[in-house]
């Protein structure tokens, strides 16, 4: 999770999601520990870098059970301008 050197970053919660709110990359880096990964996918535009890092990543991120089932394809489903080849090179760079 990024630090909120500044304290400019708002907190968000899943209610917040439900509502159709977009948030830049950085907020919900800042709050992607408390937030329900899929209500994510659902409702946010993610990069493929955000997917890989906290999306797939639910043992570390994520706050509900069902975070624990999410996997490339779902990703795939929910943001319709990533491709598989962009989640593939966005691991590599990221486990470089």
């Amino acid at each position: 999770m990024k630090a909120n050197s500044d304290a400019k970053i708002p907190y968000i919660s899943n209610e917040q999601l439900s509502k159709k709110n977009q948030y830049d990359i950085e907020t919900l880096e800042y709050n992607a520990s408390h937030l329900e990964l899929r209500k994510l996918l659902q409702t946010q535009v993610l990069t493929p870098e955000f997917c890989i890092t906290y999306i797939l990543n639910s043992d570390k991120n994520g706050s509900c059970a069902e975070d624990d089932y999410l996997c490339d394809d779902t990703i795939l489903v929910y943001q319709k301008h990533i491709t598989q080849e962009q989640l593939m090179l966005a691991r590599r760079q990221l486990n470089n």
